[in-house]
C-alpha cells in the first residue's frame, strides 16, 4: 500500500518548469504519491507591470478552463505531468537562484509610504506573519516570501519597494480576477 495521493498545481506568471514537481518534493519525502504535476499561468502579481485588467481576465479565463480539464483527473486519480522532464527541469533550475535571489533582494526593499494610515490590514493578511506594526513603524520581517499580498491590497496602495512604484499606470495594483480589495 502507497502512501497518500497527491496532486500539485503550481501558479505560474511566465516559466513554470518543474515548479509542481519541486513543490512536493519534500511531501514525497514524508510519504505522499504524487499522480498529478501541473503549471497554471496566472497574471503577474509581482512588481513588474501587471497585466491590463482585459489582459489579466483572459489570462484567468484560460486558467479556469484548464482547471476544469484537470479536475476529472484529479477526481479520478489519473496521472498527468507537466514540467516533469528534462527541458522542464533545466528550466526550474536556471531560474531558481534567480528567483530565489530576486526574492530576497527584492522583499528587503518593501516600505510602508505615506499614505499608510497602520490600519494593520498588511500584518493581518500576510500568510507568513513577516509584517509588524510597532507605533508608527510597519517592519517588513526575514520572513517575507514576496508574495505581493500586502503591496497589492493595501486599501491606500501605501506599501511600496521603490519610490517608483508610487506610479500607479505603471505599477498597477493586482486585485484579483473580481478587480476588488479581499
Amino acid at each position: 500500500m502507497g502512501g497518500l495521493p497527491l496532486f500539485a498545481l503550481a501558479c505560474a506568471a511566465y516559466a513554470a518548469g518543474d515548479a509542481a514537481w519541486y513543490a512536493v518534493r519534500p511531501l514525497v519525502a514524508r510519504g505522499y504519491v504524487p499522480f498529478l504535476y501541473a503549471n497554471v499561468f496566472m497574471p503577474n502579481n509581482l512588481l513588474f507591470p501587471v497585466p491590463k485588467p482585459e489582459q489579466a481576465r483572459r489570462i484567468v479565463e484560460r486558467a479556469k478552463r484548464k482547471v476544469e480539464r484537470l479536475a476529472p483527473l484529479i477526481h479520478e486519480g489519473r496521472r498527468h505531468s507537466e514540467g516533469v522532464h528534462p527541458l522542464g527541469w533545466l528550466i526550474g533550475l536556471a531560474q531558481r537562484p534567480a528567483a530565489e535571489s530576486t526574492e530576497r533582494w527584492m522583499s528587503r526593499r518593501l516600505f510602508a509610504g505615506e499614505a499608510c494610515t497602520h490600519c494593520g490590514r498588511c500584518a493581518e493578511h500576510c500568510p507568513v506573519g513577516g509584517i509588524e506594526i510597532v507605533g508608527e513603524e510597519v517592519r517588513f520581517t526575514d520572513a517575507c516570501i514576496l508574495c505581493m499580498r500586502c503591496y497589492h491590497q493595501c486599501p491606500r496602495q501605501a506599501i511600496q519597494w521603490t519610490r517608483l512604484s508610487r506610479n500607479q499606470a505603471i505599477f498597477r495594483r493586482y486585485r484579483g480576477p473580481a478587480q476588488e480589495v479581499s
